[in-house]
């Protein structure tokens, strides 16, 4: 089948947003600007023009720009890499996505979902107002997950040990929402004593009055050393912050979340598998899910120099299968959103390992990044 087929048979089908609107010319456009193929309809554009919609897209940098899907009188800009279901640039008209369906060369090529189709593809998508509670959220991992969750509609509880930190955060995330407060920063040190802990989850569901979802995020690498080298201080500290502090931290969330009878979702990150486990088993009862994430290296302003190195880069080419540095939008942040949706329902106990394969030789390295 020819493009021009493509275009004439397929993208020019009825497929309206459902407000009434309905697309009244497409085209195939390549890499470099060149039209593939269009309808007979279909405006001309000056190279200015092009330039500017390519330019003028939701998230720049989140997908390679190697492709553009048009359509429509007020142009609808889709974007995305093979496989991949991904959100249209709004203009006059309503809510509309893209999938990818065949890769040529350096270019994509797209056809065009109404949003119905969309959310049945990944209904995860809408998390509007559920709350959820975020651990080491100033930067790294934590962060890019508190702005892609209020990307989702989800009330954002940012917490870190500096809450100066967070003030941008917060105000990136309401900056999303045009009534009311979206985010709201706390202040918690999850390697603290217990007292302290219990009174700062305390205070995180009175901002809201719930919490619906807590992703255990912080941590700390601790200093690369044999077992024989490490000093007793040194492996406390890092027990405390990476073990002793989620756990403290999970059982005074459930403990509210039982006595609200909430069904909820509790996410710990790396290194405590056996805890996820076993409180999975224990929680259960109460419909509160727990699942671990173990994730390997990702791209973030913590890891920017890291990922510079040259023997990161020969370990990364020799043995990693998927030999992939991905950043954490939508790297993790596109499972953290399908555990918080009820379509994860049944999915608890589980440690999922996202890190390119790199841990399959047997070194499951992961970062606490």
């Amino acid at each position: 089948m020819s493009w021009q087929t493509y275009v004439d048979e397929h993208l020019m089908c009825d497929v309206g947003d459902g407000q009434g609107h309905h697309l009244t010319s497409a085209a195939i456009i390549g890499h470099d600007g060149s039209v593939w193929a269009q309808s007979a309809n279909f405006p001309q554009f000056k190279p200015q023009e092009m330039t500017d919609i390519m330019k003028d897209f939701d998230e720049p940098g989140h997908l390679a720009p190697t492709g553009l899907f048009l359509a429509g009188l007020k142009y609808m800009v889709i974007q995305g890499e093979p496989g991949a279901v991904i959100r249209g640039k709004r203009y006059d008209y309503g809510g509309a996505g893209g999938i990818t369906i065949k890769k040529t060369g350096q270019s994509m090529v797209f056809g065009l979902y109404e949003e119905p189709v969309l959310k049945k593809l990944e209904p995860w998508r809408d998390l509007k107002d559920k709350v959820v509670l975020v651990t080491g959220a100033s930067s790294g991992i934590g962060k890019e997950i508190c702005l892609d969750l209020g990307k989702a509609g989800c009330k954002i509880i940012a917490a870190a040990r500096r809450v100066d930190r967070l003030k941008s955060l917060c105000s990136d995330i309401n900056s999303f929402c045009s009534t009311g407060t979206q985010a709201a920063s706390l202040k918690l040190d999850v390697a603290s004593d217990a007292a302290t802990i219990r009174k700062a989850v305390k205070g995180a569901w009175g901002i809201f009055g719930k919490i619906d979802v807590l992703i255990n995020n912080a941590g700390i690498r601790g200093n690369v050393k044999s077992s024989l080298d490490l000093s007793e201080d040194e492996w406390d500290k890092v027990f405390r912050t990476n073990l002793t502090g989620p756990w403290l931290v999970s059982k005074y969330v459930c403990i509210l979340m039982r006595d609200a009878k909430q069904v909820a979702y509790a996410c710990s990150k790396g290194g405590v598998d056996i805890m996820t486990r076993m409180m999975a088993i224990e929680l259960g009862v109460y419909k509160i899910r727990v699942n671990s994430i173990a994730p390997g290296l990702f791209k973030s302003e913590i890891t920017q120099g890291l990922m510079q190195k040259e023997w990161l880069k020969k370990v990364n080419e020799r043995t990693v299968p998927l030999k992939m540095q991905q950043s954490v939008d939508p790297g993790l942040t596109s499972l953290v959103r399908y555990l918080i949706h009820d379509s994860s329902q049944y999915v608890s106990g589980n440690t999922y390992i996202v890190d390119s394969g790199a841990s399959l030789p047997g070194l499951p390295i992961f970062s606490s990044l």
